[in-house]
């Protein structure tokens, strides 16, 4: 997931992206400026968001096995 996000702005040109409609007003030059710019903004976006992947990960693991302490935790009326 990281290295895809990392480099999403060249699969994004490679894939036309689609950003603008294709009866958007523009020029053909002035469409394929536009689908860069975006390319670039989304690229850069989630370069940043890529950064936070680590800690979500550890997130999703820490609530996991918070769920499973519960469900291993004896009840109050168990024989002691």
């Amino acid at each position: 997931m990281f290295v895809l996000w990392w480099n999403v702005e060249g699969v994004l040109l490679a894939l036309g992206q689609g950003a603008f409609s294709r009866s958007c007003s523009f020029g053909d030059a002035d469409y394929r400026d536009a689908e860069a710019e975006v390319a670039a903004y989304a690229s850069l976006y989630l370069r940043w968001l890529s950064l936070g992947i680590p800690g979500y990960g550890g997130n999703v693991i820490v609530k996991k096995l918070d769920r499973t302490r519960v469900k291993q935790s004896p009840s109050n009326g168990a024989a002691q």
